[in-house]
């Protein structure tokens, strides 16, 4: 369930680390954003813009995620590109350039096509662009071919097996080493709507200070991710399907790590789960404190009121038709024991709740509370002892009808109560793996990688992933298809040099300000004190 959009975000982060160098030095003039925009096909998750000036190749010479997120391969092909448009000297004779990268799905297999656009001076002729990359060179061959309704250049190059496509339309120059992808961009097939080019427009003038400036499409990143998946998008992942509205993201550079951060609005036409928190005020985290040392990845939730919240869930679930019939059986439950849930349970209800996956893949939901002595006396009345510690609900659906889509997973769960925790599981030795862990205080946050990881991110959200890769391995196998997988493998890709990412959602005003941080491990290795306020 929510592990998918766990390793969707490890996906966009991936996506996005490559794409930052990936062709930051080709070296073209843009003149008119609108041409270049109008060419980008409809299906794009996400678009890259940036400056590529002399000051932007500087800062990013010899970034460290460029290559530990494409791989060797890919970063050869790159190379050859920059090498190839650098050395045409009538292409490089401008001092400020904006490129635009668009993210698509590959048709045909779990990959990521990016298409590369920059809108050309008139003072520049196609046909001796054209000449200049066909003439003969000791480091590639090209040839001339026919892409849709325009003509091309392919490209290739001794160190790579993959051919560029490169083109000139509308006085714009477009390049793609997918030609499928530049064939839709040159083609007559839906491009980006009006309202996400107006968002990109709007983004890059009033940001034009930062690096780098991300736009995701929301509407358009399911079907983006859902490609890398062999199973598709299902549970809540499935959510992102309704998704709709846009962000707008800046980078923050930092040497060896990846951080982004800006805003997010989201369509209110239409109740959704996230929309819930969009009135919340952020939260301090501190749920994590619980959390075990072999915690793969975790998404933790926070309210700063619960009864507005638990309102606005409530509607939901009548939207789905669901509201009456969990009431229903409430009622029969509290003939039945005397106990009400809306009064006698959710009173004891704190402000943080989070699901979270081991490092053996299972699953934990843990939920804060006001008062674990009483929770504990409430809801013994309406289950059956296990162990000492641990007992099994005797209905089901208390903790969905609670908080929603994230306590799907946890239908009829095992439960224990410890300090002010409550903690369900699906299977008791996991609660008895996670008891022992706590008690032996084998936790998350007394690591140094993690307590290095976790100064970078912000303390208050609403919504909060993480995944620690290392630990995520397993997963990535059993959810991605294998060629994605693959990647993070250290002798194809080395995706493995990360430690974690982090991927929050705050409240604000009526939309979300939203963080990304994915750090490399080898800035964990050092000796790192742990804060004492975690």
């Amino acid at each position: 369930m929510k592990r998918t959009i766990i390793y969707i975000c490890v996906l966009l982060v991936a996506v996005i680390a490559g794409a930052v160098m990936y062709f930051s030095k080709l070296n073209l003039d843009q003149r008119s954003s609108d041409k270049a925009l109008s060419l980008i096909p409809a299906d794009a998750a996400a678009v890259l813009e940036f400056t590529n000036d002399k000051s932007f190749q500087e800062i990013f010479k010899g970034y460290p995620i460029f290559e530990a997120v494409i791989g060797k391969t890919e970063s050869d092909g790159l190379t050859g590109v920059q090498q190839l448009i650098t050395r045409l000297e009538l292409l490089a004779n401008t001092e400020r350039n904006e490129t635009y990268l668009s993210f698509h799905h590959s048709k045909t297999k779990a990959e990521v096509g990016l298409l590369w656009l920059m809108t050309l001076p008139k003072s520049l002729n196609k046909e001796d662009i054209y000449d200049a990359l066909l003439s003969k060179s000791p480091n590639y061959s090209s040839r001339k071919i026919s892409l849709s309704n325009a003509d091309g250049i392919e490209i290739s190059f001794s160190k790579t097996q993959k051919p560029f496509y490169f083109s000139i339309q509308n006085n714009t120059a477009v390049g793609s080493f997918s030609e499928p992808l530049l064939r839709d961009c040159l083609g007559t097939g839906a491009k980006i709507n009006d309202a996400f080019a107006a968002e990109i427009i709007s983004g890059t003038q009033n940001n034009h200070n930062s690096l780098v400036n991300l736009f995701l499409n929301h509407a358009g990143a399911a079907g983006f991710f859902e490609r890398f998946f062999s199973r598709g998008l299902s549970g809540y992942s499935s959510l992102l399907k309704q998704a709709s509205g846009y962000s707008t993201l800046n980078l923050n550079f930092k040497s060896d790590a990846l951080m982004f951060n800006g805003i997010a609005t989201v369509d209110t036409t239409t109740l959704r789960y996230f929309n819930l928190f969009r009135h919340q005020k952020p939260v301090s985290t501190t749920i994590i404190r619980a959390f075990p040392e072999s915690t793969a990845n975790y998404t933790a939730f926070a309210v700063s009121d619960y009864k507005q919240f638990n309102t606005g869930l409530n509607r939901l679930l009548n939207t789905r038709n669901e509201l009456k019939k969990l009431q229903h059986q409430f009622d029969l439950l509290r003939a039945s024991s005397g106990i009400d849930i809306d009064e006698d349970v959710k009173k004891y209800y704190g402000n943080e709740f989070a699901v979270l996956e081991l490092s053996g893949q299972q699953k934990l939901a843990v939920i804060k509370l006001t008062n674990g002595a009483n929770m504990s006396r409430v809801l013994n009345l309406i289950s059956r002892p296990v162990t000492e510690q641990i007992s099994e609900l005797n209905n089901a659906n208390i903790f969905y009808y609670s908080f929603g889509d994230p306590m799907l997973g946890f239908p009829r769960p095992f439960f224990i109560t410890v300090d002010n925790y409550l903690v369900l599981a699906n299977a008791q030795s996991t609660l008895q793996q996670f008891l022992f862990n706590y008690l032996s205080e084998n936790l998350l946050v007394k690591t140094p990688a993690f307590a290095n990881f976790n100064q970078y991110i912000a303390n208050q959200s609403n919504i909060s992933y993480f995944v620690q890769i290392e630990k995520s391995k397993g997963v990535f196998n059993s959810v991605f298809k294998s060629n994605f997988a693959n990647k993070f493998k250290a002798e194809t890709f080395g995706l493995d040099k990360f430690y974690g990412l982090s991927y929050q959602w705050s409240a604000d005003g009526g939309h979300f300000f939203t963080n990304i941080y994915a750090n490399l491990a080898d800035t964990t290795q050092t000796e790192t004190t742990v804060p004492s306020d975690l």
